[in-house]
């Protein structure tokens, strides 16, 4: 019987077991006995295998708690706020969602040209601040379904109505001519959203209309606010508290020539290109060349200064500065609604509208004054401004800073044509202008041709159905028109989602366009 062929001896093959029960970072690794060879010899190759595999581990469990740690950061918790809160300065500031992002089509064209060949660009800059369920919003009656109609239907018709304006030129009317002669705007455009942590969730369609979002917290700490008083009331007696002050962010982005802000229930109507032009020029152009293009704005004229100027600083406040270049950064409107009788002056700045040329630096100011916290019980910012509705936050500070603070930075703004609310002149029981003006204008007057944009606020939302005659049932009109556009001009949905209604059967399509069935009835914008 012949002897068995003898057996082959092999290196043993060294074996790795993995254990990660509670800490990333606590993995163990194993080998068996002979690692490396018999002798206690090591192998480079082996070691070299290892360390890749022990790197491959730690990058894989890395992945997944990073992954868990940021859905963790922007998830909102049950209070519908960010978790943990983010700051700004040397805080954490929460960064934009990657999902949420979109560009307009003119931002990655405008990228690769050459900076002394690009157009000029504007952000648009919206803000959205919750969802309908914070204890605001509750108090007053504001449910989910109207922030949701606020931030879907307002922000698909605005979008489509800057998208019309910079493209068609005057598309409010057949009759209408653009005051930049027609053809649409000579400026490149972005959208912009500033949307708080609490209202991502009803956000999400925000990236699908074309705006470029950003989650961005509150960019001050309210625990660093050094005035007590100002401390213990910037969150009441508003829309929004504190949140509203994300709209700042606006002028951040100084990419941009020029920054608007407005209300997700505006309108822009026709190319606003004058008022682009005048801001950009005041600072380039001689005194003489300034006045020709300012001469094409709509300013508003008090009695006293012959018009260009707002006279922030009637009284002649110690406090106020002034620049010797004198180069206009804003361009604004007042809400001389929200004053009483003999306070005209100190009406705040309508938080719906302000044309801004983008400062990190005016960023910070602002920042700085919130923290300083000049806000006087009963008088307001600086002891005047903002005493009313809203004035502890946006419309009150804005007015602090370009009335008091900078009053040669500012030039306020017809606000018949500009923002238009189509507002009643004159105090009811004395009949006096609400601007303090001897004469004013009715606003309720005006030309449709006229408006420039308008903001939904005492006509009402155009999504309630509930139109009230005269300018308003005009601006609600083209509201309604100007959303068959935009559904026309859905190409990248299917036909359930594009809503062209007959007209025929409709009710009042004049004015609806077949959107409303009835007062209350709107057909909402499908997603």
């Amino acid at each position: 019987m012949a002897p068995p062929p003898p057996m082959k001896t092999t290196r043993p093959r060294p074996s790795f077991s993995y254990h990660n029960h509670h800490h990333p970072d606590r993995t163990t690794v194993g080998a068996t006995r002979g690692w490396g060879g018999g002798g206690g010899k090591v192998s480079i190759r082996n070691i070299a295998l290892f360390c890749l595999l022990k790197a491959l581990a730690v990058c894989i469990v890395g992945v997944f708690y990073g992954s868990f740690a940021i859905h963790r950061l922007l998830l909102p918790n049950d209070d519908g706020d960010a978790y943990p809160p983010s700051k700004i300065g040397d805080r954490l500031v929460v960064p934009p969602l990657p999902f949420l992002s979109s560009s307009s089509s003119s931002s990655s064209s405008t990228a690769m040209i050459d900076a002394a060949e690009r157009r000029p660009s504007v952000a648009y800059v919206v803000s959205i601040t919750g969802c309908g369920n914070d204890a605001l919003s509750v108090k007053r009656g504001y449910g989910e379904m109207q922030a949701m109609n606020l931030v879907v239907q307002g922000a698909a018709v605005l979008r489509h109505s800057i998208h019309l304006a910079h493209n068609d030129g005057a598309h409010s009317t057949s009759s209408a001519a653009s005051t930049s002669g027609g053809g649409g705007s000579r400026y490149d455009y972005e959208m912009h959203a500033m949307v708080h942590p609490s209202a991502i969730r009803c956000s999400k369609n925000l990236h699908r209309l074309g705006y470029i979002v950003h989650v961005r917290n509150t960019p001050f700490d309210r625990d660093d606010i050094r005035d007590e008083y100002y401390r213990s009331v910037v969150d009441g007696a508003s829309c929004c508290g504190s949140k509203e002050y994300i709209k700042l962010y606006a002028y951040t982005l100084t990419r941009h020539d020029v920054a608007v802000i407005l209300d997700l229930d505006s309108l822009i109507l026709r190319p606003l290109d004058d008022l682009f032009d005048a801001l950009l020029q005041s600072s380039s152009s001689s005194s003489s060349t300034t006045s020709s293009w300012w001469s094409k704005v709509p300013v508003h004229r008090h009695d006293d200064d012959g018009g260009r100027r707002d006279d922030g600083n009637a009284n002649n406040d110690d406090n106020a500065t002034s620049s010797s270049s004198s180069v206009v950064e804003a361009l604004y409107t007042r809400d001389y609604n929200m004053i009483g009788e003999g306070n005209e002056m100190y009406a705040g700045v309508q938080g719906g509208f302000l044309m801004v040329r983008p400062s990190e630096r005016s960023f910070q100011e602002y920042i700085e004054l919130v923290l300083e916290g000049n806000y006087k019980e009963n008088h307001g910012w600086g002891g005047k401004y903002g005493w009313a509705f809203g004035g502890a936050q946006i419309q009150g500070i804005c007015a602090y800073y370009y009335l008091m603070v900078h009053p040669d930075r500012g030039i306020e703004l017809d606000r018949c044509k500009v923002n238009a609310m189509v507002d009643s002149p004159r105090f009811e029981k004395s009949g006096r202008c609400r601007d303090g003006r001897e004469k004013c204008d009715d606003c309720r007057d005006t030309p449709l041709e006229d408006v420039l944009s308008a903001h939904f606020t005492l006509c009402g939302k155009p999504w309630e159905c509930s139109a009230r005659g005269g300018l308003c049932s005009g601006l609600h009109s083209e509201w309604f028109r100007i959303r068959r556009s935009f559904e026309g001009s859905r190409t990248d949905v299917s036909d359930d989602e594009r809503n062209l209604p007959d007209l025929g059967a409709a009710y009042r399509p004049e004015l609806y366009h077949g959107y409303c069935t009835g007062p209350g009835g709107y057909l909402p914008i499908k997603f």
